[in-house]
């Protein structure tokens, strides 16, 4: 066993580095004498589930932020997807052009459109079709361009799931929408309209197998 004033001091530093925690346990904890390893270890799994939310980064079209909160929401949603140790990438409706590049995926980074644009919204909030997230190429480049190598591919671990795709442009080559090179994302809920290109004007794949779900 804990002692109780190891335990409490443990507890002391979670609710402080967790502030949006309500939990109020410190009290309980006085009602005994120690706690097991068993309970503290419940607190710590706790505490990590709560910090591994901060991986998370948001994106609203026209925000100035750092991308940490909703409130707080950045504009550039391919700045958000290339931060360090990024997890999710939660993109509210509206309409997000390519300005200087097309957007590209990254491994082991799910981004996920059809959030509303106001409030604070969660996952359970999410509708795709009402809260339309549209990437748009302005019909001066692809939108989506997953141009990796045989040796470092794009795996499934990138996602992408809640968009709309249009107005992309191949430019002569192939893939408007979406090119992929050695890249196999997850895609799921995609709507892929109104793009152009030489030749597979939705979507291009050179060895490459993308997982597709309602696109």
């Amino acid at each position: 066993d804990v002692n109780l004033s190891t335990c409490e001091s443990y507890i002391f530093d979670f609710k402080r580095f967790n502030p949006l925690c309500d939990m109020e346990i410190t009290s309980t904890f006085k009602k005994i004498r120690s706690c097991s390893i068993g309970l503290l270890f419940g607190v710590f799994l706790l505490a990590g589930g709560l910090l591994q939310a901060q991986n998370i980064k948001y994106v609203k079209a026209g925000g100035n932020g750092d991308g940490s909160s909703w409130s707080n929401a950045s504009g550039n949603l391919q700045d958000m997807i290339d931060l360090v140790d990024v997890q999710q990438v939660w993109v509210a409706a509206g309409t997000y052009y390519t300005e200087v590049r097309s957007f590209t995926l990254k491994n082991d980074v799910a981004i996920y459109g059809g959030f509303p644009a106001t409030g604070n919204p969660l996952l359970a909030d999410r509708n795709w079709q009402v809260h339309k997230t549209i990437l748009d190429g302005k019909n001066e480049r692809r939108v989506v361009s997953n141009n990796f190598t045989e040796a470092a591919p794009l795996t499934a671990t990138a996602v992408l799931d809640g968009f709309v795709i249009q107005n992309g442009n191949g430019i002569g080559e192939t893939g408007g929408g979406m090119y992929n090179s050695y890249a196999s994302p997850t895609l799921s809920h995609i709507d892929i309209t109104n793009n152009a290109a030489a030749g597979a004007g939705g979507m291009a794949n050179w060895d490459s197998s993308p997982t597709l779900t309602n696109v």
